[in-house]
């Protein structure tokens, strides 16, 4: 983006050219959304659990971290062990500690725990997104990947979701943050395990990341 800026002899500060480009993201109209992407309440929340089990995610629905952490116990094989990113363990979550492995960088694991961006209840997606918290390879090197999906952050649409990174990344009201300031280096939209059908044209698991996908929506109120 400095190249093209550099190339375009303009500057990241240019008042001028961020408020048209604000401008314009205020003008624009929403795409028509089919009804399943507008849905409210305990609807929306039914819809999410009942995508993300089409595509193969097993869906764990609990009242507080103390019992997502129970639930995880139950699900964890006998014997393994787990790793949480950082923003996982900022939830408080208690986990037995001869459980609980320490990470190395860009090596596999059996399971891992992390948080998610958002939910999306049209499609049954988790959107992930790489920072200091959940980092994207100990998302995505383990063999069983465990979320933590607040109720309140599973959103109805993709749309929603765009306008939620823009909200939380100083791109509203006039962008008076600057763009890039704030976005994040990526989100990765988690549609179930990992699968391919590319290998003699058999559905199979785990090619390129976690075999298995275990959701759990921590409380009720979406």
């Amino acid at each position: 983006m400095a190249a093209i800026r550099q190339r375009l002899r303009v500057v990241e500060t240019d008042q001028t050219r961020q408020q048209a480009v604000a401008s314009r993201m205020a003008l624009h109209t929403i795409n028509t959304r089919p009804a399943i992407g507008m849905l409210d309440g305990t609807a929306r929340l039914e819809q999410f659990v009942h995508s993300a089990k089409r595509k193969g995610a097993t869906v764990s629905q609990v009242n507080d971290i103390a019992e997502a952490a129970a639930t995880l116990l139950e699900v964890l094989p006998t014997g393994s062990g787990i790793c949480l990113t950082a923003a996982a363990m900022a939830t408080g979550i208690q986990l037995p500690g001869d459980l609980v492995e320490h990470w190395n960088p860009k090596t596999s694991v059996d399971n891992s725990l992390s948080t998610c961006f958002c939910g999306i209840a049209e499609s049954g997606s988790l959107v992930v997104r790489s920072d200091a918290g959940n980092s994207l390879t100990q998302n995505f090197l383990s063999d069983r990947h465990f979320v933590l999906l607040p109720a309140q952050d599973i959103l109805a649409s993709m749309e929603s979701v765009w306008a939620k990174v823009r909200e939380q990344s100083g791109m509203q009201g006039g962008m008076q943050r600057g763009m890039q300031r704030g976005m994040p280096r990526d989100l990765t939209l988690v549609s179930g395990p990992s699968s391919t059908g590319d290998i003699e044209m058999r559905m199979e698991t785990g090619a390129h990341g976690p075999r298995e996908l275990h959701i759990l929506i921590v409380g009720g109120d979406v």
